[in-house]
């Protein structure tokens, strides 16, 4: 049994996945099922018939991501993720991702691919550090929390968002943290789950696409040059119209705040949030007061914000 290289055409050219195949029957028809994914033709329904049901998928954002750890050996599966490998046969310590993103016609108008380290805390230098991008939209790890995916769109997909829930009847909060306050770690609305609402660190490699945000270092790796980059995030929160509340804290932290917030139909609200630590040593945690600052207007500086489509777990922005 040899080690076998299959190789599907790609929109930026073909790339390759070394595997070792049981039965060279089941790769001859899996080649002959094979579809080439062309920028502009493929369907959504075509991808799925190539690559399976997706990990996340949202019809209004217009963008999938399929995801499989390389320790998952159905044959079919073998086949279709078409990820770049970087050399060498895919161990059983690496995740792969494929994001695609379509059109207003839903066919493909992006793909991207790449992989990171499943070994969380235990991975290399930049082993877990995932940047994709296809079309606007961002599949990444934060640099500083090793192996968590996280799904950003871009800033100017925005309007379009608050256009529809304008329409739904819902009201919306948009949050996000101010550039150089003390961000609290934790943010509540409702009764949702609590989810990060601070800047998140993407490593971009040198000379690639990165969402707008601010260079915080430059790594060198064996692969090449990476920059770190804190990019400011937009959390938008559907609610139904009435009297809510938001809490603010942090896990390491004392200081607990809790605002009360009310927004009608269809309403929009943009809600700065800030904080300053006071105190603390080493014996002793310091004190967060965290505030949250409510307006009827867009920020102008959260023009270039991106967006949280899914962060920590969850979805952020409704698909």
């Amino acid at each position: 049994m040899a080690p076998v290289a299959l190789l599907l055409p790609a929109l930026s050219g073909c790339w390759g996945i070394q595997h070792t195949v049981d039965d060279t029957e089941v790769l001859a028809q899996q080649s002959r099922q094979a579809a080439v994914i062309r920028q502009g033709e493929t369907t959504r329904a075509e991808v799925r018939a190539l690559l399976g049901e997706p990990w996340l998928g949202s019809a209004f954002w217009g963008v999938e991501v399929y995801r499989a750890s390389d320790t998952e050996r159905e044959a079919g599966l073998v086949f279709l993720l078409y990820v770049p490998v970087y050399g060498g046969v895919v161990s059983a310590d690496w995740q792969s991702f494929v994001l695609v993103a379509y059109d207003e016609a839903d066919r493909v108008s992006a793909v991207a691919s790449g992989r990171m380290s499943g070994k969380g805390w235990l991975a290399g230098p930049g082993e877990n550090w995932l940047m994709v991008r296809a079309n606007g939209t961002t599949l990444a790890t934060d640099a500083l929390w090793k192996g968590v995916p996280l799904l950003l769109a871009d800033g100017q997909k925005l309007a379009a968002y608050l256009d529809r829930q304008r329409g739904s009847g819902d009201c919306t909060l948009v949050l996000a943290c101010e550039k150089g306050a003390d961000c609290p770690d934790q943010l509540v609305v409702a009764d949702g789950a609590p989810v990060n609402p601070g800047f998140v660190s993407l490593a971009c490699p040198a000379g690639a696409p990165c969402p707008d945000g601010q260079l915080e270092q430059r790594v060198s790796l064996s692969t090449g040059e990476v920059m770190v980059v804190s990019v400011p995030v937009l959390h938008p929160v559907s609610l139904s119209p009435g009297e809510h509340t938001v809490q603010l804290g942090s896990r390491k932290l004392r200081g607990h705040s809790t605002v009360p917030v009310r927004c009608g139909p269809g309403e929009v609200l943009y809600g700065r949030i800030s904080g300053a630590v006071t105190g603390g040593s080493w014996l002793r945690k310091g004190r967060l007061a965290a505030t949250l600052t409510l307006q009827p207007q867009l920020p102008a500086e959260w023009s270039d914000y991106s967006i949280a489509l899914w962060r920590q777990g969850r979805w952020i922005a409704e698909p």
